[in-house]
């Protein structure tokens, strides 16, 4: 496969990861969230596969800002509610 090295010191190719964790300060139900810099920014842009945000309902806002080049989640959860950011459903 892609790995190599030890398993302390193993790196993953981005084509063999599956699912990605996106931390967030707060979110919309657009899937765009804010502080999401630097290693996700480089990341998300070469990543295919799914993305996905665990958050407290009180991080749900209406609108977070986008900059040109944030990539918003494709799934919010929250202890309320599964938020599909592709389609806007629950």
């Amino acid at each position: 496969m892609g790995n190599t090295g030890t398993p302390e010191t193993r790196t993953a190719r981005v084509e063999d990861i599956d699912l990605i964790l996106v931390p967030g300060a707060a979110f919309d139900e657009q899937g765009t969230d804010r502080v999401r810099r630097g290693f996700y920014d480089k990341l998300l842009p070469l990543y295919r596969g799914s993305t996905v945000a665990l958050a407290f309902e009180l991080q749900m806002v209406s609108r977070v800002p986008a900059a040109s080049h944030d990539i918003p989640v494709q799934k919010i959860i929250t202890e309320k509610r599964v938020i599909d950011a592709t389609t806007g459903k629950r």
